[in-house]
């Protein structure tokens, strides 16, 4: 082999090597933690649920995917499979459902039936209901 040749290989295993390295530190890295995070806008659960029954296209444009804070009153709480839900009071019409980011039982046994919360999420998407005005609003990795 000659020296130029040799100087390509060499380069394309430290490439290669150094994709696998990448590649398993993204695979095994842990997302950042919502608590961590600042929220982009305070919100009562009722004056959001409002805002996207009016029109929830600009609402998801506006908040989609970004982190928010809000306070309301719990409706209901639920765990299944390991996963913790409430569901805030909103208007008649809609609801929000919040999913926790942690799952441990000591923390979820302080969200009972008529309590007033603050949560923080990352806000996911608006579901209507068919055919009927509202829906749910679902948000995730809530702390």
């Amino acid at each position: 082999m000659n020296k130029k040749t040799l100087i390509i290989l060499l380069a394309a295993v430290t490439a290669i090597i150094a994709g696998v390295f990448y590649g398993f530190h993204e695979f095994n890295r842990k997302p950042q933690s919502t608590s961590e995070k600042e929220p982009v806008a305070k919100f009562m659960a009722d004056s959001l649920a409002m805002k996207f029954e009016e029109n929830d296209s600009i609402a998801t444009v506006e908040l989609g995917g970004k982190i928010i804070e809000l306070t309301g009153v719990v409706e209901e709480s639920t765990k299944e499979n390991g996963i913790c839900r409430l569901r805030l009071k909103g208007t008649d019409m809609s609801g929000i459902i919040c999913q926790l980011e942690n799952t441990d039982s000591s923390t979820f046994a302080g969200y009972k039936a008529g309590a007033t919360v603050c949560i923080k999420g990352q806000c996911n998407t608006y579901q209507k209901v068919e055919m009927l005005p509202g829906g749910d609003l679902l948000m995730s990795n809530c702390v």
